[in-house]
């Protein structure tokens, strides 16, 4: 492909991308909130702090608290950068290198997809499907992991095929600095530096080489890689230590022992152990591992083979088995897969392998022109159709149906039935609300509220807040006394435990209903135990 093409596809991502940014006015759910959250406070000189506790994983002390011990920093550090270079504190400027990244997505994989295919109307295709990219265009723009984890899951695959590096040790290099990024906007990305690490192994058991040569010269790039990705991740593990002893978190340790999606927001978190799993019946944890197997599933084929397109991504991949970029694709699929189905069910199961497979995203948009000719060869002997003729209306087809796929999901998950009033930015609008009655009662900014979305709260108001624990409302009284929170705010999707003080005021001990509002509801805390 020329370099007025690809050109094209990124400034057409860039128009594309930056449209639906501006119908997104606020980052509309918990992940996109907490990295714009992150940023705010980069920028504003808080460091790696918070002001909101949205669970209780690694025994917070109080606020303000370190942040970024769950999710990885790379998405605040990027929004951050945008405030920075832009000059201005907003939702938009946080979205500028995102924007940009996602603009950037059609170009690599059309580039991906000639280098596999060496077809340039391939190529277009693949470069349209990832322009026009369905489920994910809802979130590519937005301050989240899932545009910088695309493009550097697309760099690796094509570092790892690259016959242009003038050495191994280069390709070393650049994989471990690849791999580093992709861990620090992921914690699953860690996984990528597995892959690195075994390409350099396979790579020399490969090698014609003389045994005591290979085995050298392999350590020297396991060596070169482990040093590029410390380079990345190092002041991280660093702070890490400082805080907590260890180079990871024990948020990322005690997510290994939940059984069920809930206990994501236990309080106290120490009793998310092993003896506390193992005591919990098998077949609880067996239909917890196969409901994550479907989710996951379903995320696989009607988000990432966006329903159409997945018999032609299984012929493509089949077709291009041979190639070490393929495989590795596959193999980390697969890894993935499996991670977020039985080592991480609930997460998985509940967004983890959406964010965790858009590493591998791009490689399924580049294979599936491939995948559209087989099947049309195949169809083609049986029926004798005229297959380019074919290839070129299928084309056609697919590049309609990936439009209005993401014009469909553009209208009914972001804008929703009334254009003046988004669907996207109705959680803020809310938190809008509550802001404005305790403006009005007077109440200083210096409480401490109790919250289904803490990330979002603080963006939308500036206070101060921890989150909703899942537990009896016993629990949720002695979080508060243990953080000193002093106003409850009910919404619909609150606990199980709190649904029916959110449907109706109910006059409890240690809880005064206070004021309703528009899908809220405001209670005081006024005995904690």
């Amino acid at each position: 492909m020329s370099r007025r093409s690809y050109s094209f596809l990124f400034i057409a991502g860039i128009v594309l991308h930056l449209s639906i940014a501006l119908l997104q006015t606020t980052p509309g759910y918990m992940d996109a909130d907490y990295y714009f959250a992150g940023g705010l406070q980069l920028v504003n000189g808080a460091g790696f702090y918070e002001n909101f506790l949205w669970n209780y994983l690694d025994s917070p002390t109080g606020i303000p608290h370190p942040s970024h011990t769950y999710w990885m920093p790379l998405p605040s550090l990027l929004a951050a950068l945008g405030m920075f270079f832009t000059g201005e504190k907003g939702f938009v400027a946080a979205r500028v290198f995102f924007i940009l990244l996602a603009g950037g997505l059609p170009l690599l994989t059309a580039r991906l997809a000639f280098s596999l295919t060496r077809n340039i109307s391939y190529a277009w295709l693949a470069g349209i499907l990832a322009l026009f990219s369905g489920f994910y265009s809802l979130y590519l723009s937005n301050t989240e992991s899932f545009s910088p984890y695309m493009v550097l899951g697309t760099l690796f695959l094509m570092v790892s095929g690259s016959d242009h590096l003038r050495s191994s040790q280069w390709k070393s290099l650049i994989l471990g600095l690849l791999a580093g990024f992709m861990h620090l906007a992921r914690a699953d990305g860690a996984l990528w530096l597995l892959a690195a690490l075994g390409l350099n192994a396979w790579e020399h058991i490969q090698s014609p080489k003389k045994l005591p040569v290979r085995w050298r010269d392999g350590l020297v790039d396991i060596f070169l890689t482990l040093c590029a990705y410390f380079c990345v991740m190092g002041a991280w593990f660093l702070r890490n230590l400082s805080l907590y002893g260890s180079f990871f978190s024990p948020a990322s340790g005690k997510a290994m022992w939940l059984t069920q999606y809930n206990d994501t927001f236990i309080y106290p978190a120490d009793q998310l152990t092993l003896a506390r799993w193992l005591q919990v019946d098998l077949g609880v944890h067996l239909l917890g591992r196969l409901g994550a197997l479907w989710d996951n599933f379903k995320t696989v084929f009607a988000v990432q083979g966006e329903i159409f397109l997945f018999p032609l991504i299984l012929a493509g991949l089949w077709g291009l088995r041979k190639d070490r970029r393929v495989r590795l694709g596959v193999v980390m699929w697969l890894v993935t897969l499996f991670v977020m189905t039985f080592v991480f069910p609930y997460a998985g199961g509940r967004g983890g392998m959406l964010h965790s497979g858009a590493a591998i995203q791009p490689l399924i948009w580049a294979v599936a022109p491939l995948g559209l000719e087989k099947i049309s060869e195949w169809f083609g002997s049986r029926r004798g159709w005229d297959v380019p003729q074919a290839i070129r209306v299928f084309s056609i087809g697919l590049t309609l149906l990936s439009i209005g796929l993401t014009v469909f999901l553009v209208q009914n998950r972001v804008i929703g039935s009334d254009y003046l009033n988004p669907l996207w930015s109705r959680g803020y609008d809310r938190y809008r609300a509550v802001d404005q009655y305790f403006d009005e009662i007077n109440d200083e900014t210096e409480s401490i509220y109790m919250v289904n979305n803490p990330p979002g709260f603080y963006i939308a108001t500036g206070r101060r807040s921890i989150v909703i624990p899942f537990g009896s409302v016993e629990t949720v009284l002695s979080v508060a006394a243990r953080y000193d929170a002093t106003f409850l705010i009910l919404e619909e999707d609150t606990t199980p435990q709190m649904a029916s003080f959110y449907s109706t005021p109910i006059l409890y001990p240690g809880l005064f209903p206070l004021y309703s509002g528009d899908g809220f509801r405001v209670y005081r805390i006024t005995k904690k135990p």
